[in-house]
């Protein structure tokens, strides 16, 4: 018997998290000192993730007859990256590093974004029966790298150019979205793959904030974020799936959340935006604990 194996790649989803969380420490000004000292240690760590999910992924290709959902995964390395960049550019000491960081993740990000529109417009679907959806919320991963890209590029690039990038990167959610949705025979997904359409959603909002300073539309973003988030979080009660690698999943859409909605409290200064977000920073810290406990830090699935 087989045993099935994760998709290459999904190494660097941790790493996501991990960085989600340090970014969403140092957003929140009701955590303080705190904050700020407990978002250096999650970048450590988080830049610890990365380089040791490059090392184990160094060898390892996606096969060329591969799935869509299965080839998504390729953009957590940029999108890791990014998150590393935007949290770098938090410190003074290391902005520097941040926009080196920075200038790679976007390279990277789209060249994936190119070759992941490529794919969706080739594939053909095989007649046999995968084991693997071909079509999973993890096509979003290239839309959100691009999303992503503008947050630090605006103080680099021609604004109008960070605008194109950003809408690429909608026209690619929007895309994958309908692929998603339109899919007749759609297996029943687990919830914490279901987090990434949150994740979409926050950093829409925060890139789209980063670009036009506009705060009520970040301010109606997060709101709409918190109502989808809502809806995750009551199919709870509904999901049987053991808490294995998989769950990370629920790790940077927690920390997207918190993002945002610290970004909302510091410039709206309603301070119910403030304590929601920090509730799920914790939220997602103490899950991001658990994880490593039960994964025993080294990632390995039981």
């Amino acid at each position: 018997m087989n045993t099935p194996t994760r998709p290459p790649y999904t190494e660097f989803i941790p790493v996501i998290g991990v960085a989600g969380l340090a970014i969403a420490l140092q957003n929140n000004t009701l955590f303080g000192s705190v904050g700020i000292y407990g978002s250096a240690v999650l970048l450590g760590i988080a830049t610890m993730l990365l380089l040791r999910g490059i090392v184990k992924i160094r060898r390892s290709l996606i096969p060329i007859q591969s799935t869509p959902s299965i080839e998504a995964f390729t953009a957590t390395l940029p999108v890791s990256v990014s998150l590393l960049a935007i949290a770098y550019n938090g410190y003074v000491a290391t902005s520097a590093v941040a926009y080196i960081v920075w200038v790679v993740a976007s390279v990277l990000q789209l060249g994936v974004a190119g070759y992941s529109v490529h794919r969706w417009l080739t594939y053909v679907s095989s007649a046999k029966k995968s084991p693997t959806p071909e079509y999973g919320p993890s096509m979003l991963f290239p839309s959100i790298g691009l999303l992503l890209i503008p947050i630090i590029g605006v103080q680099y690039l021609p604004l109008a150019l960070t605008w194109s990038i950003a809408l690429i990167g909608l026209g690619m959610a929007f895309i994958a979205s309908v692929i998603l949705i339109s899919q007749t025979r759609a297996r029943r997904p687990l919830l914490p793959q279901n987090g990434i359409w949150l994740s979409a959603s926050m950093v829409t909002g925060i890139s789209l904030y980063s670009l036009s300073g506009s705060v009520l539309l970040l301010e109606a973003m997060t709101v709409g974020s918190l109502f989808i988030l809502v809806l995750l979080l009551f199919h709870l009660k509904d999901l049987r799936t053991p808490l294995h690698f998989m769950w990370w999943g629920l790790v940077f859409p927690l920390a997207s959340s918190s993002v945002a909605l610290g970004m909302t409290y510091t410039t709206t200064h309603i301070v119910a935006y403030g304590m929601v977000g920090a509730g799920l920073t914790v939220v997602g810290v103490l899950l991001m604990m658990l994880l490593s406990l039960r994964t025993r830090l080294n990632l390995a699935i039981a």
